[in-house]
């Protein structure tokens, strides 16, 4: 026999599969955003990595460094909501329409 999975008051999760609360809906928005701004600041990065790329200032310390900035950066900017992409998923998975741009 197949028990039922209980949830507990607390749970960040919802009881009802499909249900969405909207703090969960906002930190997967956010986190979206700051995916999204973490892959665009990395591709930025490596395009101006290969004109550098014999540079005595090129290593793999520095690239680390580079990388864990670029890191706090994305998630700085989508804490802010500077890209707006965050409002826009909130905009779109809560049904009303995006604000005008």
């Amino acid at each position: 026999m197949i028990t039922p999975l209980t949830t507990t008051a607390g749970s960040p999760f919802s009881p009802v599969a499909g249900e969405a609360r909207p703090q969960n809906l906002a930190e997967a928005a956010n986190q979206f955003e700051a995916m999204f701004l973490r892959t665009l600041l990395s591709q930025m990065r490596s395009a101006s990595t290969a004109l550098t790329q014999d540079s005595l200032f090129n290593s793999k310390q520095q690239t680390l460094l580079r990388e864990l900035y670029d890191d706090q950066l994305a998630n700085h900017l989508a804490a802010q909501g500077s890209a707006g992409i965050s409002r826009l998923i909130l905009a779109q998975l809560d049904g009303q329409n995006p604000p005008a741009t």
